[in-house]
């Protein structure tokens, strides 16, 4: 699963890249009309599908979704950098803000989604869970650490 994980996330990167070396050409006046959006929302769509990528690739570390926002943001620099050498692009600082913004929203939501499903299976806690009298009292999910009385008990284990 991890393999098919990076797989994707690597040939969406590709795709980016791909896309990034065509030389541009002005869309048709029938395509504006019927695709209205502004080019920054469309780099922003685009890059939130590679954070999402990359924090489903990178949910196993600790801190995926900080690493997640920052890969996706650098490729994005990466990406306008690309693009000043390509004939008829041109490299774009909105364009580099619009990619990062894209890619945190992207892994955001993602992270979120998952946190609030449990997908962590044991990483990371719900809050609900963290702030209940079971986790006080030292039941349920956690590791196992010397208390205070010097017996051992079960500290709840939340990673941020």
């Amino acid at each position: 699963m991890k393999k098919l994980l990076w797989t994707a996330t690597i040939a969406y990167m590709g795709m980016i890249f791909y896309l990034s070396s065509l030389t541009y050409i002005p869309p048709s006046a029938a395509m504006e009309e019927m695709f209205d959006i502004p080019a920054l929302i469309q780099h922003a769509i685009l890059y939130s599908g590679l954070g999402s990528l990359l924090f489903f690739s990178l949910r196993t570390r600790n801190h995926a979704l900080m690493l997640a926002v920052s890969v996706a943001a650098l490729y994005g620099v990466s990406d306008e950098f690309h693009q000043f050498f390509v004939p008829g692009r041109v490299c774009s600082v909105l364009d580099m803000v619009a990619n990062g913004l894209g890619g945190a929203v992207g892994a955001t939501v993602t992270g979120a989604s998952v946190a609030a499903t449990n997908g962590f299976r044991g990483r990371i806690m719900p809050l609900r869970y963290a702030l209940s009298a079971k986790a006080r009292i030292g039941t349920g999910r956690g590791r196992n650490r010397q208390n205070h009385s010097g017996t051992t008990g079960t500290v709840p284990s939340i990673m941020v």
